[in-house]
């Protein structure tokens, strides 16, 4: 089953349609959406294109949202970003690595072994302060790389200016959603760290001859000229992102909900519900087993969350058509030709009709609406940039 896709062309849906979960709904069909998530009551699927047949001022009330004043960050290049990405094109071709001593610091992109214990650093329902909710002392270690993201945010960063043979002692807090371990969402911790041993990356000299050899440019000056103009750009999309983002939010914290369609919402709980008893099965398990194993849940808890942010869906959904309708936009049959193509590519797929198959046109149309209900929204609004 095909989850909800969001165009890639606003990226801003994303933070507000799609869950930690993956999204509700698809265009499945009826049969393969039975799984039965009310004792009452059971839907077939119902594609939100039901939403324009919809009187839908009886479901919520938007705010004036022609000319809607917000405030959006700029996203600006610095000389830092440069040296970013300098040591990423390095990274591609580093000659080996070399023992860090204890006169070494510690920088990001080390390769360390630690043994660790962590420790509650205050308040929290499931544990004691000072109590310890985990440890790490296998023999062998455990071997991280400083700046992979594969430990919670703050850990690695806390690491780096320690030397081989340190004891560090670093404090972190947990994120406030925490699928790995609920109970630890927004939980401030105490982790005592044993730095056994790293390992760094040696980098190829950072030359003319090695920027004409390993890039399209021949000096470092025009290699880095190229550099700024393209993070230059790329920042500029940022902005545009996070500007489309703040008016989507205001328009969305300004509307007024009446009630929720249930038909379409159960429907978007079961289709949500159906999919991950597909990844169960996918794996031999039981929904049960598989919520409890690889995101710390029980079903309970599942259907709270996927009724939850199936109702922000069907809220969101209900505002991008109310818009769509009051003012007129449609979506043209070589608008979405041309959304259609674009999708497929971001998507990485080599066949427009091979994406239109796997996700439906239904959802595909949704999605591309979307884009010109937030178009209009952003060309009508009071930025201020920041």
């Amino acid at each position: 089953m095909m989850k909800k896709i969001i165009s890639l062309s606003l990226a801003l849906l994303a933070a507000s349609l799609m869950i930690a979960l993956p999204s509700c709904g698809d265009d499945g069909d009826a049969d393969e959406t039975d799984t039965e998530t009310d004792a009452d009551t059971t839907y077939e699927y119902v594609s939100p294109t039901v939403l324009l047949e919809y009187e839908l001022s009886e479901y919520i009330t938007l705010p004036e949202y022609m000319g809607i004043s917000v405030a959006a960050e700029t996203v600006t290049v610095t000389e830092d970003d440069i040296e970013d990405a300098i040591n990423e094109l390095l990274a591609e071709y580093t000659e080996g690595t070399v023992d860090l001593t204890e006169d070494d610091e510690l920088m990001l992109g080390d390769t360390i072994n630690i043994n660790y214990h962590g420790y509650i650093n205050g308040e929290c329902d499931a544990f004691e302060d000072g109590e310890e909710f985990t440890f790490y002392t296998t023999e062998g270690g455990y071997d991280l790389t400083l700046g992979s993201g594969a430990f919670i945010d703050g850990f690695e960063d806390a690491l780096v200016g320690y030397h081989v043979g340190d004891e560090a002692e670093i404090y972190v807090t947990f994120p406030d959603v925490y699928a790995n371990n609920p109970d630890l969402a927004g939980v401030d911790t105490r982790f005592v760290v044993t730095i056994n041993s790293g390992t760094r990356d040696v980098y190829p000299d950072y030359t003319d001859d090695f920027v004409a050899e390993n890039t399209e440019y021949a000096t470092i000056e025009e290699y880095e000229a190229y550099l700024w103009e393209s993070l230059t750009e790329q920042a500029e999309e940022e902005t545009l992102t996070n500007a489309k983002q703040a008016v989507w939010n205001a328009v969305v914290d300004g509307t007024t909900l009446i009630k929720l369609p249930d038909e379409l919402l159960q429907s978007e709980i079961n289709e949500t519900v159906s999919m991950y008893t597909s990844y169960a099965e996918y794996y031999g398990m039981t929904l049960d087993s598989f919520l409890s194993t690889f995101y710390g849940i029980t079903e309970d808890e599942f259907l709270s969350e996927v009724t939850e942010e199936c109702e922000e869906t069907v809220f969101q959904e209900m505002i991008i058509f109310a818009i769509s309708k009051l003012e007129g936009i449609e979506l043209t049959d070589e608008e979405y030709e041309a959304g259609l193509q674009s999708l497929a590519e971001s998507y990485s797929y080599t066949s427009a009709d091979d994406f239109e198959s796997d996700y439906g046109e239904d959802i595909i149309a949704e999605t591309l609406l979307f884009d010109k209900v937030a178009d209009y929204l952003y060309e009508n609004a009071d930025i201020t940039y920041e």
